[in-house]
């Protein structure tokens, strides 16, 4: 059985009463390069369970702004976030996903403003040479397990960076990108 909700931002996601597989939906997950301003990260969330641990999906640190871009740089801009899981058994492996987002690549993925775009990824590892994706198309999902946090809780951390090239042609704007993150544990 499947269940599907609809979760604000910063909303944990806790399974339903379904005894093998579950899904919770949070709106898009934005990824956000401001030219001259900052933008945040909106996450989106859905989880899938196969084992028998009680665990909920925790957006609250998995924000990533990039901040502001100069074009003139030599350098990336770089950008960090967390996917947190949080169960009440120790030791659950889990496993996240992200789609390609609404630039439909992972080969750069796409931010846009209006009708401009600017090209970013997102990376697993933090050299930033691991496209973070859902195994397919030279991507690699990203995985942990969980340990002690205390009062009965266990967490599990997966980290996602972010970057954005230097020196790419970009208009003034602020830049987002909805991206689709699975769960599954």
């Amino acid at each position: 059985m499947n269940a599907q909700r609809t979760l604000a931002i910063g909303d944990q996601a806790r399974p339903q009463h379904e005894p093998r597989e579950r899904k919770w939906r949070t709106p898009g997950l934005r990824m956000c390069a401001c030219m001259l301003a900052l933008c945040g990260l909106a996450p989106a969330l859905p989880a899938h369970a196969a084992s028998s641990a009680d665990c909920r999906v925790d957006t609250s640190s998995a924000q990533i702004a990039f901040g502001t871009y100069d074009p003139l740089s030599a350098l990336p801009l770089d950008a960090a976030g967390t996917v947190a899981v949080v169960c009440d058994k120790n030791n659950v492996a889990v496993r996240v996903e992200l789609d390609r987002g609404d630039g439909g690549s992972y080969l750069p993925r796409q931010m846009r403003s209006g009708t401009s775009s600017l090209a970013y990824n997102l990376y697993v590892d933090s050299t930033r040479s691991i496209v973070f994706g859902n195994g397919s198309g030279g991507t690699q999902a990203g995985t942990g397990m969980t340990s002690a946090i205390g009062g009965g809780e266990f967490r599990a951390r997966v980290p996602v960076y972010g970057r954005i090239a230097p020196g790419l042609d970009a208009a003034f704007g602020s830049y987002s990108d909805s991206i689709s993150v699975s769960v599954t544990f």
